[in-house]
């Protein structure tokens, strides 16, 4: 398993999108059962819920969100057909006779049931993109022992200026700040608890500027051979700096409040930053 995260309109999915032109990865956009309210985290790790009640909650609202995605995204020409509520029921919640913990469930489960997509597109690495896996990244290493987590970062004004006009998340530039460096400050404490060797950072700006040379390195992070030149050429045309809007903060945002998220926001970035690709 692949997680790519971050803080959100950070670029997560147009790298995901890129990974999954390669015929040798699947990228799921989202899937929210992993870490939403009600899903895999709060059965696995908070120990909130009952296995009965996410499996009730896998039927009526995460897999019909996760289907949705899937069609907006083509992933798969028929999702609908694939991921049924039958099959959530019949994935195999146990090792032989043996009733497993409530991790090794939640391992056993997400791979049986994102799984199914390879008997439709073949044998693929699963790519999860949801942003704010970075701050589960500590508890997803370890119910998915093998996988590796690549964490985009980008110019916190530039993010700034892209998530106040969403519903999700902070609607006004004074709030963003508390918003970002909460976020990252948990993110720097999961982070801890990952071996360094699978954990990647990103600098979007980075990735965007020098794609093609940023791509290769991810291969070799995910121990992967390059991709030919025609795939690569096609996951490069996902990496645009139009698509990326970067430097959009100087158009949305005003002098002064690009100044106070540089002077709030820039050494949580920085220590990120430092970690990055060059």
């Amino acid at each position: 398993m692949i997680f790519i995260g971050g803080t959100g309109r950070c670029g997560t999915t147009v790298l995901a999108m890129a990974f999954h032109q390669d015929p040798r990865f699947v990228a799921f956009i989202e899937p929210r059962f992993i870490i939403f309210p009600g899903g895999l985290m709060d059965y696995a790790v908070n120990k909130s819920i009952t296995r009965e009640e996410f499996v009730e909650e896998m039927e009526s609202r995460f897999l019909p969100q996760m289907i949705r995605t899937m069609r907006k995204f083509s992933i798969l020409p028929n999702p609908g057909h694939v991921y049924t509520p039958k099959l959530i029921r019949s994935v195999d919640y146990t090792t032989g006779n043996a009733v497993v913990r409530r991790h090794q469930y939640a391992r056993i489960f997400t791979v049986g049931l994102l799984s199914e997509i390879h008997k439709h597109l073949g044998t693929r690495r699963i790519v999860h993109k949801t942003p704010h896996t970075i701050v589960w990244a500590g508890y997803l290493q370890w119910i998915f022992p093998d996988s590796k987590f690549i964490h985009i970062i980008r110019d916190p004004r530039d993010i700034c200026a892209s998530v106040v006009p969403l519903k999700w998340g902070p609607n006004k530039v004074e709030d963003f700040p508390a918003y970002y460096n909460d976020l990252m400050d948990d993110a720097w404490k999961a982070r801890q608890n990952v071996p360094k060797e699978r954990y990647q950072v990103v600098a979007l700006e980075t990735l965007v500027g020098t794609p093609s040379k940023i791509l290769r390195k991810l291969y070799r992070f995910l121990e992967e051979k390059a991709p030919t030149r025609k795939t690569l050429d096609t996951m490069v045309e996902m990496i645009t700096p139009g698509g990326a809007h970067i430097g959009r903060y100087t158009h949305d945002l005003s002098t002064q409040q690009a100044q106070v998220i540089r002077e709030q926001c820039w050494g949580n970035y920085k220590r990120w930053l430092d970690l990055s690709m060059s």
